[in-house]
């Protein structure tokens, strides 16, 4: 990773570790979770960079593991974001890659797709969501809920917006964690 994108995707990791993770693993009934980024191994970075999985959840009682992507930001908002759109290559999104998860069971994909928001002044969760991947991407894909475009203008990428309560009305299981 270059520099000030890791230091950003650290930052966010951190805060998921520290403020995020103690609420998720009590909505989860227990377990340990490995964030996927604190290792070297390359058959990890796998996980990452084609499942688009960022933490395993090691569940309680040896009952399994499951991938769960994560995406942390500072301020507040109740939306996940999903980048839809490369501004300066031809390689394929976290979408695309999950849309074609779910169509093809054979390919890995995280079960999860949590996004937080955090003040980081103040370091404290603002607020947290969490929905099954496969809704969540089944939703923007046949438009199920009102879906914006908007990008992060760093780095021209183009995102997905979907409001949590959107999808609630639209009758997804979407679990909101306010702090």
């Amino acid at each position: 990773m270059i520099g000030a994108v890791k230091l950003q995707f650290d930052e966010s990791m951190d805060a998921f570790v520290n403020l995020a993770q103690p609420l998720l693993l009590n909505h989860f009934n227990g377990g340990i979770m490995h964030p996927i980024h604190d290792y070297d191994e390359f058959r990890l970075q796998l996980l990452d960079t084609h499942a688009g999985i960022d933490i395993l959840h090691e569940l309680p009682n040896n009952q399994g593991v499951r991938g769960i992507a994560m995406r942390m930001q500072k301020g507040y908002f109740t939306t996940f974001t999903i980048r839809y759109k490369l501004a300066t290559s031809s390689g394929i999104t976290e979408y695309e890659k999950r849309l074609r998860a779910i169509v093809n069971d054979d390919i890995l994909k995280p079960c999860y797709t949590v996004q937080g928001y955090y003040d980081a002044k103040n370091y404290n969760l603002l607020a947290m969501a969490y929905i099954k991947t496969r809704d969540l991407i089944t939703a923007i894909a046949n438009d199920s809920c009102q879906k914006k475009i908007k990008s992060n203008g760093g780095d021209g990428n183009l995102f997905y917006v979907v409001d949590w309560y959107d999808l609630l009305f639209a009758g997804f299981d979407v679990k909101i964690i306010t702090a």
